[in-house]
């Protein structure tokens, strides 16, 4: 019980910001192909038609959850929205009582920041690599259909003129 009300606390933290910006578009088909989610959870989540609300009742299903559930989200958001797992992160750190044998140094909080905007960044390019690469993908499926097109064109009508002009002139 004590884990779940650890992870009610660490997304009632960042609950304003999610709410405004996580995309449940990309985050719920995730956390059902990764079963932490029911077809029944996922009604209920889609049921309001206002964005902000569905983002909210994720929320709360997430924070009534456990740890392994809570995780998968994390991972589902490396994935769809870094950003918003960035701002978690900072969040859980920096909400951790400072005290008289552990107190925060200004060099660990940004250092901490620091790899975290360079893991974002990092996963940036690859999601950009990716698409970058199924674009590519994508335009040699057209030029192979195109050439396709061009060689059944020559094989259907023209090509065969062109064959019997070259037997003509081996002929003469």
């Amino acid at each position: 019980m004590a884990g779940k009300s650890g992870i009610a606390r660490q997304l009632e933290r960042v609950r304003p910001k999610f709410v405004q910006e996580l995309d449940i578009n990309k985050v719920l088909p995730r956390l059902l192909r990764r079963g932490v989610f029911t077809v029944s959870e996922e009604k209920q989540v889609l049921s309001p038609t206002v964005p902000q609300e569905r983002t909210k009742l994720l929320l709360d299903i997430i924070s009534a959850k456990d740890k392994t559930v809570f995780s998968e989200f994390c991972r589902t958001l490396e994935e769809c929205s870094p950003s918003l797992l960035t701002h978690l992160a900072l969040a859980v750190e920096g909400s951790e009582a400072p005290s008289e044998e552990n107190p925060p140094t200004q060099a660990l909080q940004l250092g901490f920041e620091l790899a975290l905007k360079e893991r974002d960044a990092v996963l940036r390019d690859n999601a950009r690599t990716q698409e970058e690469r199924d674009d590519a993908l994508r335009q040699l499926d057209k030029v192979k259909a195109e050439r396709d097109q061009a060689l059944a064109a020559l094989d259907g009508g023209g090509g065969g003129g062109g064959r019997q002009h070259g037997a003509n002139n081996s002929s003469n």
